[in-house]
């Protein structure tokens, strides 16, 4: 908030002096550098500050210096058996458990079957290409040559800028329960790879070309929309969709970027070589691992690839107005939503069929499968139908759905729980033109909340909620053209007290509302926002099969020159009396996002400091380095290695936790080790921060 207030006020004080321009580059020039731990002073604001105090005292009162009482008053909502059945499930190597591809079920499948599935896919020589090693390190000096000769500002380059550590893509299948001998759907997880940025970067650049396609289809309520223009149909009307076969992986790289290029081109983007530059070298460095295999994909892009579904949909926006231009006979209305196409067709049965099969022979790798009738089709969430030369809609749910809704005694908040009955409901409203139809699905939606042990009078009160929100309203557009108002996050996981923090927020408000700065930066109390706990799912699911992965391990970055190796501690257990700690995952004095242990090699046992960080550990570790070179007593890390008989190749670095990009969860886990280690009463830490934990539980 200090730093919000900060950026808030500078803004505040240059407008009306100054040009905006001028004022930009003023407030550009206070800004701290990015990967630089920043925070505005104390003391800007007397009330803000007063309003931080109050609040924090409030929240250590009420959680942290209770938190037995609060283990006590709270019981574990798993039995010891079925948390042992969990552990059992998590070390069982033989089976791999994976959520179904649509429906929302679970499944759990023999690793021979799953192996054999996986290998089908990429045994495909014309997708994928079996490679010896892993070439992450050659293709990051590639990225970063690339990154150097852009066309670009450093703010944009600084956008694209790898991970400290990248890793490779992992590749998994999701099972197709509704197909024959269930084939997997491939996804590649690109969490923390070397493309996982530039994707990003480009989704973002390419969003805005794929919005302005005359078949684009955003969602549900836009396609409603569109189907209001068509009030009469003429008799032997026939409705059609239809899918495309495996688009992500069926584009050949040359033609998806000429696509591109040709958008680029058309909208005179500015950056156009750039993107076309980390385009190519995200689609031609799509290399990932399965089953301790590398591969590399040699056509089409993997999904998974945050610019994917762009990509494709420009690929399809020219594909198909290129075969447009080739027929006589032409649907009176076509849409699109990635790879599922809905039309209307006024010219007969025949001529539907031959423009469906020259649609096929368009293409040497498209190949679309097709469902049409004269009565009724599905697309998307939406039942199309045509009733008297109208066109009605209803609820369409796969033959897939399991109907499954939260369980209303799952360890959710009330908020969540309310909000799935009303969303649910306006969504049954929105869709279903007729009303006798909306009453009947919802009355199916009763039912299945009923059955989950919903209660039946919240049930009533926010369906009843739902309808009464006009339709018309509903289908207005579902874009938000006004700017939202801002409000500074207060980021918790879930736990049972977690409304008495909303309270808090609420009683303290006051003291920013009888200031007239902070009332005016603050307009509305900051937003307790709630991160789901750990889950089964987040439990038994992971995208790398259980017996490839790999052991955990804390290991020297190899340089001869560095200097956090030779105090770098490689063990993954670390032990302080009765607490047993364990390090999970692979770590280097390069890794970024983790948290870290400075201990005193002369065996000090009040030496224990525990700090987390963004940047790589080891340019953290030079900055406690300087600390104590220039005997910096103000920080403790610099006043006890700078004490007498004391240096700085007295510390000792452990690696604790890692690969959490999520600042405000960062310092949550960095809290959680400085209570588990006790290093605030006995330790360096002179800081217990704000955020409250609680023993884990688990959702339902």
């Amino acid at each position: 908030m200090r730093n919000e207030f900060h950026f808030y006020d500078t803004n505040s004080k240059d407008d009306g002096s100054q040009n905006a321009q001028n004022t930009n580059e003023q407030i550009l020039s206070k800004k701290p550098k990015k990967n630089i731990k920043w925070r505005a002073p104390h003391g800007e604001n007397a009330n803000l500050d007063k309003y931080l105090e109050s609040f924090h005292n409030e929240l250590n009162a009420t959680f942290i210096s209770k938190s037995d009482n609060w283990k006590r008053n709270h019981d574990e909502n798993l039995t010891n058996e079925q948390r042992r059945a969990i552990r059992e499930l998590k070390h069982d190597h033989d089976i791999v458990v994976k959520p179904a591809d649509k429906g929302g079920k679970v499944v759990v499948m023999d690793l021979k079957d799953y192996l054999e599935e996986g290998y089908r896919q990429l045994n495909d020589t014309d997708s994928y290409k079996k490679i010896a090693n892993d070439p992450t390190k050659q293709h990051t000096k590639e990225l970063r040559d690339i990154i150097k000769s852009l066309d670009m500002c450093e703010e944009e380059k600084s956008k694209i800028n790898k991970p400290s550590d990248p890793c490779l893509a992992r590749f998994y299948l999701l099972p197709k329960l509704h197909k024959a001998n269930i084939p997997g759907r491939p996804i590649v997880s690109c969490n923390n790879t070397l493309t996982e940025k530039i994707s990003g970067y480009v989704e973002t650049h390419l969003k805005p070309l794929v919005k302005s396609t005359p078949s684009f289809c955003r969602d549900t309520t836009d396609f409603l929309n569109k189907l209001k223009h068509f009030k009469k149909l003429k008799p032997g009307t026939i409705l059609a969709t239809m899918d495309v076969s495996s688009q992500y992986t069926s584009i050949p790289h040359s033609d998806g970027m000429k696509a591109v290029e040709r958008s680029l081109e058309e909208s005179s983007h500015p950056m156009k070589e750039s993107i076309m530059e980390l385009i190519r070298f995200t689609l031609t460095h799509n290399t990932f691992e399965f089953n301790n295999d590398i591969f590399l994909q040699l056509q089409g892009t993997a999904m998974g690839t945050k610019f994917a579904p762009q990509y494709a949909n420009i690929f399809m926006h020219h594909f198909e107005k290129d075969f447009m231009e080739t027929q006589k006979l032409r649907p009176i209305f076509y849409t699109r939503y990635i790879d599922d196409i809905f039309m209307i067709w006024t010219h007969g049965e025949e001529s539907l069929k031959q423009f469906h099969e020259s649609i096929n022979g368009f293409h040497p790798n498209i190949r679309l499968t097709m469902e049409h009738s004269t009565n009724a089709v599905p697309f998307l969430d939406t039942l199309v139908n045509i009733e008297e030369s109208s066109i009605t809609t209803s609820l369409y749910r796969k033959p897939t759905d399991s109907g499954k809704i939260l369980n209303y005694h799952s360890f959710h908040p009330m908020h969540c729980k309310k909000g799935i009955i009303y969303s649910k409901a306006l969504r049954i409203h929105r869709i279903c033109s007729k009303k006798d139809d909306r009453d009947y699905h919802l009355q199916v939606l009763r039912d299945e909340l009923i059955n989950s042990g919903y209660d039946q009078n919240l049930t009533k009160i926010q369906i009843n909620k739902a309808i009464n929100v006009p339709r018309e309203e509903l289908l207005g557009s579902s874009s938000s053209d006004g700017k939202k108002e801002h409000r500074v996050p207060m980021v918790t996981t879930y736990f049972p007290g977690a409304e008495k923090i909303r309270k808090m927020l609420r009683k303290h408000q006051r003291i920013l509302e009888n200031d007239p700065k902070c009332r005016e930066a603050f307009p509305r109390r900051p937003l307790l926002a709630i991160r789901q706990p750990r889950n089964l799912r987040s439990i038994l699911v992971q995208s790398r099969l259980p017996h490839t992965i790999q052991k955990n391990v804390v290991e020297n970055c190899g340089q001869t020159s560095c200097k956090t190796c030779p105090i770098l501690d490689t063990s993954t257990v670390i032990t302080r009396g009765q607490t047993n700690h364990r390090t999970k995952g692979q770590y280097t004095c390069k890794s970024d996002n983790v948290i870290y242990l400075i201990r005193c090699k002369k065996g000090c046992d009040a030496a224990w400091y525990i700090g987390e960080t963004g940047q790589p550990l080891h340019r953290r570790i030079n900055s406690h380095r300087h600390d104590i070179s220039k005997r910096n007593r103000s920080k403790p890390v610099g006043e006890h290695f700078s004490s007498a008989g004391h240096s700085e190749n007295d510390m000792i670095i452990n690696v604790l936790a890692g690969n959490i990009e999520d600042s405000t969860l960062r310092k949550a886990t960095e809290q959680k080790y400085i209570d588990q280690f006790n290093t605030f009463h006995q330790g360096l830490n002179i800081d217990r921060g704000c955020m409250s934990h609680y023993t884990m539980r688990i959702c339902s």
